[in-house]
């Protein structure tokens, strides 16, 4: 699996609806172009919290899944909390649209199994609240909130400006075969540069890579070597967007335990716990958290500093590149860090080169 073409990946490319559109509509087009159908759903987030005593906030958004002629998931339009700078907060949030918070992620998902999309933000909460023993109590300015015997459990409340513009597409799982990626961003991102979707101010691409054979000491510590060395040439390479958010390095504690001796003969059980007790998080240039969560949902790696285009040819290509990386670290023996960071060095070892 050292090919770039079989490292199976899927794309997260955050944009902007123009003023009056949504994500829905552009679900709709490349719905009605695959001979689809389009469902709403909610979509999960989360959001740190400045509250004390709570990390972060569970959230539910109203997102669009796009399924194809066959009923297959095709795309995934959602929010994106991160958006904000191209949105307007002066405007009446467009009817329908709400958001649901939580402290507590179990919850969320028990609302998801119990709860419909479809409902209005009135008799969304209802089936938790079912749950709880109780009802859903209806406060100021169109919130709802749901309480149990120990505080509040969830709230619904309308979207306060025009956050349906916020739009991330979401593909499912690629083949990495170049003319397959060029075909299908092709067709997603240029439905979306019809529509006069554009980028906006804080945008960021991601690439989900399947991670299954990132989940070994070595190919870890080859992985912090490479990343680290060739982090701030690939930001360059990548056209990372200085005013994008939730970057930045991986935490020192991992850095060390993946480049030292001992975490080499560990196997991957005690590995994968030894990499969370050193302090991973999502919200970094090169997210591993999904290889060693035992609760994540995809067994990926992230790679979070793509900048947003809707050059297709150049957005895989940058794919390619990230693939060839993964697929040295997996094959190579053991790398010692440091090394030269250019991209001379960068691309030359991509393709082969000595480290």
């Amino acid at each position: 699996m050292d090919r770039p073409e079989t490292w199976t990946r899927g794309f997260e490319i955050e944009l902007v609806a123009p003023v009056g559109s949504s994500r829905e509509v552009l679900a709709r087009r490349i719905a009605e172009a695959r001979g689809g159908t389009t469902r709403r759903v909610f979509y999960p987030q989360s959001e740190r919290a400045s509250r004390p005593g709570v990390l972060a906030y569970e959230t539910l958004t109203i997102a669009f899944q796009v399924l194809d002629g066959a009923g297959r998931p095709f795309a995934l339009l959602a929010d994106d909390i991160t958006l904000n700078e191209d949105l307007r907060d002066d405007v009446e949030g467009a009817p329908g649209f709400y958001r649901i918070l939580s402290t507590s992620k179990p919850v969320l998902d028990l609302l998801e199994l119990h709860a419909s999309a479809e409902a209005p933000i009135d008799e969304v909460l209802g089936p938790l609240a079912a749950l709880y023993g109780t009802r859903v109590a209806a406060g100021a300015e169109g919130v709802h909130v749901v309480r149990s015997g120990s505080g509040v459990v969830a709230m619904a409340f309308p979207l306060a400006g025009d956050r349906e513009r916020a739009s991330e597409l979401i593909t499912p799982p690629l083949p990495g075969d170049e003319a397959i990626l060029r075909r299908y961003l092709g067709m997603v991102l240029g439905a979306s540069e019809e529509l006069g979707f554009f980028v906006p101010k804080e945008s960021a691409t991601h690439v989900h890579f399947d991670g299954r054979l990132l989940q070994d000491a070595k190919a870890i510590r080859n992985l912090v070597c490479v990343f680290s060395r060739f982090g701030p040439v690939l930001r360059e390479v990548l056209a990372t967007n200085p005013g994008c958010t939730r970057l930045g390095g991986w935490p020192e504690a991992f850095v060390a335990l993946a480049l030292s001796d001992a975490f080499l003969a560990l196997p991957w059980p005690a590995a994968s716990r030894a990499i969370l007790d050193a302090g991973v998080v999502k919200w970094c240039d090169f997210n591993v958290l999904n290889l060693v969560d035992p609760f994540a949902t995809k067994r990926t790696f992230e790679v979070r500093i793509l900048g947003t285009t809707f050059d297709v040819d150049l957005l895989v290509e940058r794919s390619m590149l990230l693939a060839r990386l993964l697929g040295r670290a997996v094959t190579l023996p053991p790398l010692a860090p440091g090394g030269e960071p250019s991209r001379a060095a960068l691309e030359a070892f991509a393709v082969g080169g000595a480290w």
